[in-house]
């Protein structure tokens, strides 16, 4: 547990002028830059009697550089948002202003498990975001205040707690919005070009799927050991577009592009011009994935236990269906 200090009673002229001069006059510009960042207003409120007694205890350049150590935690924390700003865009935009909506950056003592090996830490409290130091260490790699280390898994935890802004968590939305859009489209319009069939869609049921991978991760510590060091939750979003890319290989490997039997013969039983991709409690012929046709939909379907394993095979013995 975090050693919390008393709040100091009152701050020496020397100190109020290095906050004065190094803080309060930057500060208005920091919060205009991170409002700009994010596209909403925020502010950063540190509150120096508070912190000030961790400066006290972290060294001489602490205590004589306090509020030039305010200003390089908004610098290094502004030049985070913008490196995250730039991965995640107008999605991640909306994230981080839902997550922590009181749209206000606080500095804190961290409790020792939230600390990282940069002596920082990141939570969401209250709605407030807010950096985390290491007791005694005040100041130290300023620069790396809200890294993508510290902040995602708290944007992580945040979404845990909270409905909104949607069903999924953090890391699930932005695999969804970063890693997916992109294999989708090029598979879905490979096919569609394969099929000789501009209608043709995928629908991925995000939010089923989701629920159904989420609940088999809670079933124990080796439920998708597989996936190793990944983080299952934004991989799902990646891994289920992974299975309309492997059939479009397959299918053009098959010969459904130049064989016009084959192709006729999907394109007669697909008639909803719909492919979807769903998780199901038992598969009817192979063992980690397969295709199954239902009211002229073309199903990707995997078991919770197998999803994102091997798919490269699925759809290989499609015409058995036809």
């Amino acid at each position: 547990m975090a050693n919390r200090l008393p709040p100091a009673y009152k701050l020496s002229l020397a100190v109020r002028k290095n906050l004065r001069d190094e803080w309060e006059g930057n500060k208005d510009g920091f919060n205009k830059k991170v409002s700009d960042l994010l596209g909403a207003e925020w502010t950063f409120d540190f509150d120096s009697l508070t912190l000030y007694p961790y400066a006290d205890e972290s060294g001489s350049f602490a205590q004589e550089n306090f509020g030039r150590l305010f200003h390089l935690y908004c610098e290094g924390a502004s030049w985070q948002l913008e490196n995250y700003v730039k991965e995640f865009g107008e999605d991640g935009k909306e994230e981080i202003n839902t997550l922590c909506h009181a749209h206000i950056i606080q500095l804190d003592v961290g409790e020792p498990e939230k600390i990282n090996t940069n002596f920082l830490g990141c939570e969401v409290k209250d709605g407030k975001l807010c950096i985390l130091f290491k007791a005694k260490e005040f100041g130290t790699n300023n620069q790396w205040a809200l890294q993508a280390d510290t902040l995602l898994p708290a944007l992580q935890a945040a979404s845990l707690e909270t409905p909104e802004p949607g069903p999924m968590s953090f890391f699930a939305r932005m695999g969804v919005s970063t890693d997916y859009k992109a294999i989708a489209d090029e598979a879905e319009k490979k096919l569609a070009d394969l099929l000789q069939n501009p209608k043709l869609k995928f629908e991925p049921d995000f939010e089923a799927t989701y629920n159904k991978v989420m609940n088999y991760l809670k079933t124990g510590p080796n439920a998708m050991s597989w996936l190793g060091n990944w983080q299952p939750e934004r991989q799902f979003a990646p891994l289920t577009a992974g299975y309309l890319r492997s059939l479009a290989y397959i299918l053009e490997s098959n010969g459904y592009g130049t064989d016009d039997m084959l192709r006729e013969g999907l394109n007669e039983n697909m008639t909803s011009n719909l492919i979807k991709f769903r998780v199901v409690d038992s598969l009817k012929r192979n063992k980690y994935c397969e295709v199954d046709l239902e009211d002229g939909i073309l199903f990707l379907q995997c078991i919770p236990s197998t999803f994102g394993q091997n798919p490269d095979n699925i759809g290989w013995d499609l015409a058995d269906l036809l």
